[in-house]
């Protein structure tokens, strides 16, 4: 929560790597463990650690999707 704070007091962008430990939020006894992810701008995590899919398989959520893609399609300038 102090990280959640700390960012939000200082206009940064909060974003939680959940590869292993996001899941945990879907266990009704091990929700308590991730309070306060929700307060994140973005998260990611990986199917394929937890829900037996295929290798390649990241997710990423992302509170605000104009930022998310304007960070996606940046191009190099040379």
């Amino acid at each position: 929560m102090q990280v959640a704070d700390a960012t939000e007091a200082s206009g940064a962008w909060l974003h939680v790597d959940g590869a292993f430990g996001l899941w945990a939020a879907v266990a009704p006894g091990l929700r308590h463990l991730v309070e306060g992810v929700e307060r994140a701008d973005s998260w990611t995590t990986d199917a394929h650690k937890w829900l037996n899919v295929p290798y390649d398989s990241g997710i990423v959520f992302c509170a605000h999707a104009n930022s998310h893609r304007a960070a996606m399609t940046c191009r190099p300038t040379i």
